[in-house]
């Protein structure tokens, strides 16, 4: 609800924080995190940014071990 409500909120920066936009913000739950993933690409997530660890989302997603996730990003 809150995406569509303002679908910019899907590529909000935090700053000065090592997880800087929300699809580093996952739960560790696989499935829950592959939906959280789907719902932040349908508002039209960024998948190029770099954590503080100089990891893309995709790559935090294999990093963490969320298989599911990380594929779905990967398709992104």
């Amino acid at each position: 609800e809150v995406l569509q409500g303002d679908p910019s909120l899907a590529n909000h920066r935090l700053e000065r924080v090592p997880e800087p936009v929300p699809l580093f913000c996952l739960p560790d739950d696989d499935d829950l995190a592959a939906e959280v993933v789907n719902e932040l690409l349908a508002a039209g997530a960024a998948t190029n940014v770099r954590n503080a660890a100089g990891r893309s989302p995709y790559e935090e997603a294999q990093f963490r071990g969320l298989e599911r996730t990380a594929a779905r990003l990967r398709n992104a």
